[in-house]
């Protein structure tokens, strides 16, 4: 393939019609195949330079970031590397769409991300990974569970509060039966562990996860008995009427409560 072809369609994408823009990207998408690992990776790179668009900017440009997007995911693990690089150089916008795509690629992003997370010192990083992660919904995802339950522990908020959320999203999709009861133990007491922690974020998160815990049977009729007391007097509704003081919390803990019977 002549570079001149190819460059084009990068063209295109830098063109005010949407319609020419999702024309540069088709094209790219059909030559992506054929390309050296050094052509395809600057494809790639011209793939997600669409997600830098602002929607609120021009809203007229959805479908062309939508198009990248499916773009991006049709290529698989191959992107993998060249995406989590993109992470630490990319502004927010590009980093969602991003953490989205490694989501929807599933299973071969688990362990590159295992690896990212590891690997990073940057909080920030690792909340993507934890993020992306939480996309992800492959029956080898149970063997992420004491990273993230170590995870919900970090000395960083953000952190401890999208790995919270992280182990609710697991239980949505993972079976009880093939998870340990003294790992589904270990789950249960880091979430009522964060129940009491400073953010008021992680503790809604922390109850969340509880009432999915319940909800698709992961915990038996004592953690039940115990959660829905907790739940209780997190939402007010003992003679105590030490409720949390945060609504999101209280929020949560009435919509979980519904799980506890």
């Amino acid at each position: 393939m002549k570079k001149r072809d190819i460059e084009a369609s990068f063209r295109k994408l830098g063109e005010d019609s949407v319609y020419d823009v999702i024309e540069g990207l088709d094209e790219i998408a059909k030559k992506l195949k054929g390309l050296q690992a050094k052509e395809f990776n600057e494809a790639i790179l011209a793939v997600c330079s669409i997600f830098h668009i602002d929607l609120f900017d021009r809203p007229d440009l959805e479908p062309a970031v939508e198009r990248a997007f499916t773009i991006l995911v049709a290529t698989g693990e191959r992107s993998i590397p060249l995406i989590l690089y993109q992470l630490n150089e990319a502004d927010l916008k590009v980093q969602m769409q991003l953490t989205r795509a490694l989501g929807q690629i599933g299973k071969p992003a688990i362990k590159p991300l295992l690896k990212f997370y590891t690997g990073s010192f940057d909080p920030t990083m690792r909340i993507f990974a934890l993020y992306a992660m939480g996309k992800i919904k492959a029956p080898e995802m149970a063997s992420i569970i004491p990273r993230v339950i170590v995870a919900m522990d970090d000395s960083n908020a953000e952190v401890r509060d999208t790995a919270t959320r992280l182990l609710g999203k697991l239980v949505e999709h993972l079976k009880p039966q093939r998870i340990t009861p003294k790992t589904r133990s270990t789950m249960y007491r880091a979430l009522t562990k964060n129940l009491s922690d400073s953010h008021s974020t992680v503790r809604a998160k922390a109850v969340r996860s509880i009432g999915k815990m319940a909800k698709f049977g992961f915990i038996g009729l004592k953690e039940k008995a115990l959660a829905k007391k907790a739940l209780g007097r997190i939402s007010g509704q003992d003679e105590a009427f030490t409720w949390d003081y945060a609504y999101i919390v209280r929020a949560e803990a009435e919509e979980a409560l519904k799980y506890l019977d």
